[in-house]
C-alpha cells in the first residue's frame, strides 16, 4: 500500500499538469494560406509566399496548388484596393506550366487589409483570357502570408 500512494500521487500530478495546459484553438486567425475558386472549383494552399521589394515598393504573392498556381503583382503597395483594369495590379492563373494555359487577369481587383513588417493579408477576384482563347474565372480569392523582404 505504501508502494501505491507514491505512483498513485505521481499520476494524479501528471494528469493535472497535462490538463492545466493552455490549449491553442484549432483553427487560428492568422493561419498562413492563400484560398480561391477557378471556374467554380475551389484550390487551398497554406504555404503562399509574399515577396516585398522594398526598393520598388513592389509586391507579389504566389500561391502554388500543384501544378497550377496564382501570382498578384502590386506596385507602391499599401492598405487598400487595386483594379487590374485600371493597370494597378497584375494577377494570373495558371493551369498548366506552360504560359500559353495561364490566365492573365484583365478585370478584377486586389484588396489588401492588413499590410505590416511581417504579414500581408487580403482579398482578391478577377477574370482573364489564356493564350488559346479560353477564358478564366477566378472568385472568392484570399490570403495571409508571411511578408519576405528583399
Amino acid at each position: 500500500m505504501k508502494r501505491i500512494k507514491p505512483v498513485l500521487f505521481l499520476l494524479i500530478l501528471c494528469i493535472l499538469a497535462f490538463n492545466s495546459c493552455k490549449k491553442s484553438g484549432s483553427s487560428p486567425t492568422n493561419a498562413i494560406n492563400i484560398s480561391l475558386k477557378i471556374n467554380g472549383t475551389a484550390k487551398t494552399s497554406s504555404a503562399p509566399v509574399a515577396d516585398y521589394i522594398v526598393s520598388e515598393k513592389s509586391l507579389q504573392i504566389m500561391g502554388a496548388f500543384g501544378t497550377e498556381g496564382v501570382s498578384i503583382m502590386i506596385q507602391n503597395v499599401k492598405v487598400g484596393t487595386f483594379d487590374v483594369a485600371k493597370d494597378e495590379a497584375i494577377m494570373t492563373y495558371s493551369v498548366k506550366p506552360d504560359f500559353q494555359y495561364t490566365y492573365l487577369g484583365t478585370t478584377g481587383k486586389v484588396t489588401i487589409t492588413s499590410f505590416t513588417d511581417t504579414t500581408v493579408a487580403g482579398t482578391f477576384a478577377f477574370s482573364g483570357t489564356d493564350m488559346n482563347g479560353l477564358n478564366g474565372v477566378v472568385t472568392e480569392g484570399k490570403f495571409q502570408a508571411k511578408l519576405y523582404k528583399q
